[in-house]
């Protein structure tokens, strides 16, 4: 008895796989490589080869062959636009095959939330944490006897003031493809099954994907399964000289048109065996098995043309199109193959549009024609026969190519029920808004590109995506539409991004165009001046805001997004005066309350600062991003239980956010709940693993719990990543510091202090390597400086201290262990130090006091165990 199948689609792919002949060799060679142990498996496929010789039908055929032996499988062609794209559709197939990749999904999905989520307030990342802010020593006096060397892994009161948030600019401006690779190789480890991965039309994506994919053969973003297997087709072979160091792992499979023994034995399998058809079809299909399939139709049974007549309506000296047409007899179906050419994308709604009557029946024709290819509900196509048909519909009568074009950008803008600026992010509005505006570009390419470029910059103000997309989408209808200058055009904006960069140059090109809309230009300026703001060109970003100011004054996010760069350029009381301007304008506005609550706290004006974001989440008691900005507030008041509850609840509302967990993380670490603190930080790492001040907080943890490889190899990665990081910089100077490697660690710690003149510890630390190096006026000059920038710096007048002592200055090394002891009441340290102190000038019964109250402080600590670190 037959296997009864089990649906429609079932139906459809049994259909097809029986319609597909031929390319044995191929497909018994890429069975027989999957059968193979991995370790004598090729690894990459390439399929190559001219238009319609088949590649996307074999493609298709050796995933099923993939999947009839047991392997997962899925599949990318060229609607997708970069690297992060391939991987998400990847994903979601292999999802519906309920094998999930849940860290790459979660990453993704926190990944476009911050690109979507409007244009939060950046943090302060180098003035509002260099206060003296807290009076924190959590750790151990390693060695404490009168005249011994006074070490100490304490964690000085500077180092708590260090702490810095990740900034919303510097993770937009950061390539995804590298933080998200790493989570997709990952999920398909922990899949443990066999898996076969298919890129399409890598003529096209070869572009975003070529480089990424050599990078996963090199191992850049991680180890891939060794149960993995790509195949890619496109019109061309791999780059022998890119590709070399991999051609041993690699299948070449050129295909190759039909020889004519092979299109015979094709036509026999299609029972198209009458002689004149077949030698008709032989001579005029050029062994292109599209070509074949499409001129053999009429011809199998059923069919309406006899072999005579067939030889006598091929034309050698006509294209394959017109040959088609011409053993077409119907004349409505004729008319609809050449209309449907027009839209990328086939549905019996769009059929519809186009004929007004037997749609249904006319649909099921079309979609069963060999030069169609099928993608979920919807059919497109093949390009090789597309082009043609679009230029011979283009040149037969330009008056009705508009007409149809202007009733499909109606159909597409019926589909989209939301305004433009609501469509961005909804995958299928967009989709829709992006098929209207090729379709309006193709029926009138100068007319409709003041509209267009309108589309243009909301697709800007969105993201590097949807502006790749649209530039994408303006390119193609130019060509489809013979319009060079637009095609080039839209090139040219697609090439101005290169994936995980600024739009800047995107927005020059917009600005440049006479046609862009008077009123779109304080948009572009605004959102150039955005663009310049996330890579740090703060005299550029306030130019082009300022330039959006002067086109509209009353243009808020103008004003909210000027403001926002003052702040970032520490020009505080210019920022707040902006964004009071911004308010009046847009009372509502809660993000840029909250980057005024933040210039507040810059100002010094905690008060205000604390009533701002009081006032916000008054009114919005579940505001996420207030309750972030609160809680940093209160860690940075040393207020951590208020602290604390903020970002609980932040968390709680927002699980995805790194920078939340990151805060709580360090308010981990200032209580020793380091087990607590690594849990934090492993989450927030595993949402963005490229952040750097998750990277630092941890590298620090570690080093507080005496792991101090582990603690440089995430110092390390976080000043890869930021090589201008301060604080990342000063944390790897002091862990390369306690290994005893003084000259890496000044190294270091001058590094930061150039990029952070004002970070009283790095340069008090860098002292502290000058006198391990044995250059005592350095040390003494560092010292003297960061007490200067900071004079409750207990830790650091105990070192200068020390080096006093050592000089013989007694009476000024007394001065500064005595200072210390006043600022940090029972500070073991400045204690020991003054009892030595008191011990070289003679006074005896001070010293022994001082010498005994520390070791009872010592005793205290060491009787002291942390049930969250046991």
């Amino acid at each position: 008895m037959a296997d009864t199948p089990r649906s429609f689609q079932d139906l459809v792919r049994r259909r097809q796989k029986a319609d597909f002949i031929g390319r044995d060799g191929e497909l018994a060679h890429f069975r027989a490589n999957i059968t193979r142990p991995p370790g004598e498996r090729r690894l990459l496929f390439s399929i190559h080869g001219a238009g319609g010789v088949g590649k996307t039908s074999l493609l298709g055929r050796l995933r099923e062959v993939a999947a009839e032996h047991g392997w997962l499988t899925a599949g990318a062609d060229e609607s997708c636009y970069d690297a992060v794209e391939v991987m998400a559709a990847l994903a979601v197939q292999l999802e519906e095959q309920d094998a999930k990749l849940r860290r790459f999904t979660q990453q993704h999905a926190a990944r476009r939330k911050r690109g979507t989520e409007g244009e939060p307030p950046a943090a302060d990342v180098a003035g509002a944490l260099t206060r003296t802010a807290t009076e924190l020593t959590t750790g151990v006096v390693n060695t404490l006897v009168p005249g011994a060397e006074l070490i100490t892994k304490a964690v000085d009161p500077e180092r708590v003031n260090q702490l810095r948030l990740a900034t919303a600019d510097k993770l937009r401006g950061r390539p995804p493809t590298g933080e998200l690779t790493p989570a997709f190789l990952e999920g398909l480890r922990e899949l443990r099954r066999p898996l076969a991965l298919f890129l399409d039309a890598y003529e096209v994506t070869d572009a975003y994907l070529d480089d990424w994919l050599r990078a996963v053969f090199t191992g850049r973003y991680g180890e891939a399964p060794a149960d993995l297997i790509i195949t890619i087709a496109g019109r061309r072979p791999l780059d022998p000289i890119r590709w070399d160091p991999y051609l041993g792992v690699v299948a070449e499979m050129p295909l190759m048109p039909f020889t004519e023994v092979e299109v015979r034995q094709f036509l026999a399998q299609l029972d198209v065996v009458d002689e004149p058809t077949v030698g008709a079809i032989c001579h005029e299909s050029g062994g292109l098995p599209l070509a074949v399939a499409m001129l053999s139709r009429r011809h199998r049974p059923g069919g309406e043309c006899p072999g005579a007549e067939a030889e006598a309506r091929l034309d050698p000296s006509s294209d394959l199109v017109e040959r088609f047409l011409k053993w077409e007899p119907d004349p409505a179906r004729r008319a609809l193959v050449l209309d449907a050419a027009l839209p990328r994308r086939l549905d019996e709604d769009i059929v519809a549009a186009l004929t007004g009557e037997n749609a249904a029946e006319l649909y099921t024709w079309l979609h069963a024609q060999d030069f169609l290819t099928r993608q979920g509900g919807t059919c497109r196509y093949h390009d090789t026969v597309r082009r043609p048909m679009i230029g011979l519909s283009r040149s037969r009568s330009p008056q009705r190519w508009s007409e149809l074009h202007v009733k499909l950008a109606a159909v597409y803008r019926e589909r989209r029920t939301v305004p433009m600026e609501e469509a961005w992010g909804d995958e299928r509005a967009e989709g829709w808004l992006l098929e209207e505006c090729y379709h309006r570009a193709c029926a009138a390419p100068a007319a409709a590109l003041p509209g267009l470029l309108t589309v243009g910059v909301a697709a800007c103000a969105h993201g590097v995506p949807q502006a790749r997309r649209w530039a994408e989408t303006i390119a193609a209808a130019g060509v489809d539409a013979d319009a060079t200058r637009l095609a080039a055009l839209g090139r040219e904006l697609r090439d101005s991004v290169p994936e995980g960069c600024d739009l800047s140059a995107f927005a020059d090109l917009l600005l440049r165009r006479r046609e862009l809309p008077a009123e779109q230009r304080k948009h572009v300026h605004r959102l150039r001046g955005r663009e310049h703001r996330y890579a740090g060109r703060y005299e550029q970003a306030l130019a082009d805001y300022d330039r959006a100011i002067e086109l509209d004054p009353a243009h808020a996010k103008a004003l909210a997004g000027r403001a926002e760069t003052l702040r970032l350029a520490r020009r505080h009381d210019e920022a707040l005066a902006c964004f009071d301007r911004a308010l009046e304008l847009a009372p509502e506005n809660r993000l840029v309350s909250l980057g005024r609550a933040y210039t507040l706290e810059s100002l010094e004006r905690h008060e205000e600062a604390r009533q701002a974001l009081d006032r916000l989440i008054a009114a919005e008691p579940r505001d996420a991003g207030a309750l972030k900005a609160r809680g940093r507030f209160y860690l940075l008041r040393e207020r951590l239980e208020e602290a604390l509850a903020d970002l609980d609840l932040a968390i709680e509302l927002d699980p995805s956010s790194c920078a939340a967990l990151t805060h709580r993380a360090f308010i981990h670490l200032t209580r020793e709940r380091r087990a607590d603190a690594l849990a934090d930080l492993g989450r927030a790492l595993a949402l963005v693993p490229d952040d750097v001040l998750a990277l630092t907080v941890r590298g620090r943890a570690r080093w507080l719990m005496n792991d101090p490889d582990a603690a440089l190899a995430d110092l390390d990665r976080a000043v890869a990543l930021e090589p201008d990081d301060a604080w990342a910089l000063a944390h790897r100077g002091v862990v390369h510091q306690d290994l005893g490697r003084h000259a890496e660690a000044v190294a270091d710690l001058s590094r930061a202090v150039e990029f952070e003149p004002g970070n009283a510890w790095a340069i008090a630390s860098r002292g502290d390597s000058h006198e391990a190096l044995g250059r005592t006026e350095e040390a003494l000059a560092d010292l003297d400086r960061a007490i200067e920038l900071a004079p409750r710096y207990a830790w650091a007048l105990c070192r200068r201290g020390s080096i006093r002592l050592k000089r013989a200055e007694y009476e000024r090394a007394l001065a500064d262990f005595s200072r210390a002891s006043g600022l940090v009441p029972r500070y073991e340290v400045a204690l020991a130090g003054r009892s030595r102190a008191l011990t070289l000038l003679g006074r005896w019964e001070e010293a022994l006091e001082d010498q005994r109250l520390a070791m009872e402080i010592v005793r205290e600590q060491a009787s002291v165990e942390s049930p969250h670190d046991a």
